[in-house]
């Protein structure tokens, strides 16, 4: 036996020097680290779990790449991953919806995603260190010179030229000690939820809960393994006496799920909404612990009364609760519910959505949508990404600055992909000028790389 007398503390010197530190490996973050690698540069990720994907790992379709038009918006990052992931067999691309509040939607095979995110990041050599959580960035005057991160083996310290901030929650922009934005005019986030997943169903049995929107797979292939049917929305209309008597969804009957069905016989199930603060930590454990319990009162409701359930059992639950909204940073400019339901553009636009505003409402019954105009798509500034008072960083994902509502239609992980690979490009293209400055790009030539690199602008 070996007595270790080391005692841990944070390194003097940085663990390593890189151009780009990519804190987060989601939606946004991988895009980000592969589009900056893509250029040449050095790129580390650090990524908190043991694999990659975010919640592009919680059972959840891709939302969206089309615009209500049917016209495709995203392209980049984005499609080249729905590219690698369809040779892998884990997704069947881009299904249309007959109805609905989107035109599209992209099934994905969440283990399919953390391999391919994985693959697509080491054939660019992105360096990503796994059980590492970046909690504080080192600021000197404007600028941040790098990041800490906490590990099994201690606390050390990255240097990096450029810092992208892919956390979803604006962690290092907020231990940076900037300001923030957080939730409505009352400082309400939307609801968190706990997506679950059951095997062992009878999908023909099971798909006759449609009592709203269905999308059908429109080129069914025994030899897939995919479902006939992808996704429905319902309400349970038929078992709403019984929800009332147990207590289900706090007795609100007009509960509504959204089931998502890749493979025939298993179905991951989007209804638990729990409203906590997620950045108060006996708040966020109790979510938690809340959520999953319901998901086990769900299913055992499902087995006990939907036809279909009978022999099924729920085999997965995430490895954390789903939250819709956070911090928001304050950015050089900041996207408003106008700027989207007029379907504005930029002359420093990096990215379109098409995707509506959806805010799932605070009574934990419903959601509530408002569309871009004319069935098209607004731009992203690239503005947004950068945080008022520093140089260096830059933000992706669902906390760019935006407003509450705004938040709510690009929050999804389409666009979240696309404005990461913005950002990717944006840094690559600053540490080549030789700048410290991302205010300095020229537009233009960010744009260019972008098309360059696939993107649609």
């Amino acid at each position: 036996m070996v007595t270790v007398r080391k005692r841990m503390k944070a390194q003097v010197e940085p663990y390593g020097s890189y151009d780009v530190i990519v804190c987060g490996g989601g939606p946004a973050g991988i895009a980000a680290a592969y589009s900056a690698a893509l250029l040449g540069v050095k790129v580390v990720l650090l990524e908190q779990y043991g694999f990659l994907g975010g919640m592009a790992t919680s059972g959840l379709p891709i939302l969206t790449f089309h615009n209500m038009k049917g016209d495709q918006i995203i392209g980049g990052f984005a499609q080249l991953f729905v590219d690698y992931l369809k040779k892998l067999g884990g997704t069947p691309g881009h299904v249309p919806l007959q109805q609905g509040h989107m035109k599209t939607i992209t099934p994905i095979d969440p283990e399919k995603v953390k391999i391919a995110a994985q693959e697509l990041l080491l054939e660019q050599k992105v360096e990503i260190l796994h059980h590492c959580l970046a909690v504080e960035p080192l600021l000197r005057n404007n600028q941040v010179k790098g990041v800490f991160f906490e590990s099994k083996g201690g606390r050390f310290y990255l240097e990096g030229k450029i810092i992208i901030d892919c956390t979803g929650d604006a962690d290092i922009i907020a231990k940076a000690g900037m300001d923030f934005e957080l939730g409505d005019d009352s400082g309400n986030c939307q609801p968190m939820t706990m997506i679950f997943k059951i095997d062992g169903i009878d999908s023909q049995k099971a798909f006759q809960l449609t009592d709203e929107e269905i999308v059908v797979n429109p080129h069914p292939d025994p030899h897939s393994g995919f479902a006939p049917i992808f996704h429905i929305t319902t309400q349970f209309k038929p078992w709403r006496k019984i929800i009332e008597k147990e207590g289900l969804f706090d007795g609100i009957a007009d509960h509504r799920a959204w089931l998502m069905c890749l493979y025939q016989g298993e179905m991951f199930i989007n209804t638990i909404k729990i409203i906590a603060d997620s950045l108060d930590p006996t708040a966020l454990s109790q979510a938690e612990i809340s959520a999953r319990r319901e998901a086990h009162q769900i299913f055992q409701f499902l087995r006990q009364h939907v036809p279909g359930f009978e022999n099924a059992h729920l085999s997965l639950t995430p490895v954390k609760i789903g939250i819709r909204e956070s911090r928001r940073i304050i950015g050089d400019y900041s996207l408003n519910k106008e700027d989207i339901l007029l379907g504005k553009k930029y002359q420093d636009t990096i990215a379109w959505c098409g995707y509506p505003i959806d805010v799932h409402k605070q009574d934990r019954i419903d959601s509530y949508f408002q569309y871009v105009e004319d069935q098209g798509e607004y731009g992203i500034p690239f503005r947004c990404l950068i945080p008022r008072e520093l140089e260096n960083i830059l933000v992706a994902g669902r906390s760019i600055s935006a407003t509450h509502e705004a938040m709510a239609s690009f929050r999804v992980m389409a666009p979240c992909m696309a404005i990461g690979q913005a950002a990717g490009v944006a840094s690559a293209l600053t540490v080549q000028e030789g700048s410290s400055s991302l205010r300095k790009i020229p537009v233009d030539v960010l744009q260019r790389t972008l098309k360059e690199q696939g993107a649609i602008l």
